[in-house]
């Protein structure tokens, strides 16, 4: 049973979830003295195969700079312990350049795609373990200037604000992120509880208070993948 994780009054250098990993956790590479800290945004799942795969932002991808390619999570029932989620297996930074892969992914975008071990435990598909997806906007014409939009961080947790520009490649938003929030999803609530997801948090401009955030709808499609977030969990 996951634990919710709604959001905190402060800021957390660390979020992990009761019972396994969830969408908004915290996901790190091990540098040779730092780690490389990102959240993963959700998980996504190959319908043909059955595999299991986490969604961030590409930039996350540290694999040319880490001792091991290995990402890892923790529990909070034992956060000191790594536990190996998966490696990435595509991953496009905002510059066209790919840490992982070839040319899997959309050319312009910023997302990292982590194909998960097998028998990685599951706190929840849900956003922050609190959001069922209902499912994926990809248009920009369904979110017009003012359109209210959140996401889910490791570091800030839950901030919501308006749309400012949805644009054919990202989409800005008066939504506070700072360092460590970096692939978190962005979604749109519905009346019901559930969330549609839009896309990736990119980068932060501080001046404007704002966050750029790349669609997540066609990196999906580009991979034949299907964001998991429905179920009991």
């Amino acid at each position: 049973m996951v634990m919710p994780a709604r959001a905190a009054a402060d800021d957390t250098d660390w979020r992990s979830f009761s019972g396994g990993i969830a969408p908004g956790a915290t996901i790190e590479q091990i540098g040779q003295d730092r780690g490389f800290t990102c959240t993963l945004g959700l998980i996504a799942g190959d319908p043909a195969s059955h595999r299991l795969y986490g969604i961030t932002a590409g930039h996350c991808d540290r694999t040319g700079d880490a001792r091991s390619p290995v990402v890892h999570f923790s529990e909070a029932d034992s956060p000191d312990v790594a536990r190996p989620l998966g490696t990435y297996i595509a991953s496009r930074d905002t510059d066209g350049s790919t840490p992982t892969g070839n040319d899997e992914l959309p050319l312009y975008t910023d997302a990292g795609v982590i194909a998960m071990q097998d028998g990685v435990r599951i706190a929840s598909f849900k956003i922050a373990g609190v959001y069922p997806v209902r499912g994926v906007v990809g248009d920009r014409k369904d979110l017009p200037y003012g359109t209210e939009v959140c996401k889910y961080g490791m570091r800030t947790g839950e901030t919501c604000g308006p749309i400012t520009v949805a644009s054919k490649y990202t989409i800005t938003a008066e939504v506070r992120a700072i360092h460590g929030d970096s692939g978190s999803a962005l979604y749109r609530k519905n009346n019901d509880g559930t969330v549609d997801v839009i896309g990736l948090a990119s980068n932060v401009d501080d001046e404007t208070g704002t966050t750029q955030f790349f669609w997540v709808a066609p990196v999906l499609k580009a991979l034949k993948l299907q964001v998991c977030g429905c179920g009991a969990n």
